[in-house]
């Protein structure tokens, strides 16, 4: 597809309509360099943004979108975003771990949800310790 506004627009909106928003998320980022100052693509990367789950990459461009042009439809999502991401500030605790650094181990009551924000993290089960026949004798 060449880089003409319109199209990658209308690419982008298929995808968002199919919920592929990493698919979406490539034209919407073309369509963004081809016209920095689209309106319509700032309020599509925020629809994309949001589909993934990266609720705070979402407000950034609506607010973003709403500079450029007004938008009751963009403002309602917003403010929406906004009170999504204050309900889950005043439940969530920040922590930071180092490399092999255990975050919970097996066995132990699981009452927390750890979302990884940047990094990774590698899950692991445990081999049980092997069994030892005694002598005999």
């Amino acid at each position: 597809v060449p880089d003409h506004l319109g199209a990658l627009l209308n690419i982008a909106y298929l995808h968002l309509r199919r919920s592929e928003y990493t698919a979406a998320l490539e034209y919407l980022e073309r369509a963004q360099r081809v016209a920095p100052d689209s309106s319509d693509a700032a309020k599509l990367l925020g629809w994309a943004h949001y589909g993934a789950n990266r609720v705070e990459r979402a407000v950034e461009h609506w607010r973003r979108a709403l500079k450029l042009r007004p938008d009751a439809e963009v403002a309602q999502a917003l403010a929406k975003a906004e009170r999504d991401l204050q309900r889950v500030a005043a439940i969530a605790e920040e922590r930071s771990y180092h490399d092999g650094e255990v975050v919970a181990s097996e066995g132990e009551l699981g009452d927390e949800l750890h979302i990884v924000i940047e990094g990774t993290i590698a899950a692991a089960r445990m081999a049980p310790a092997p069994h030892r026949s005694r002598p005999s004798g």
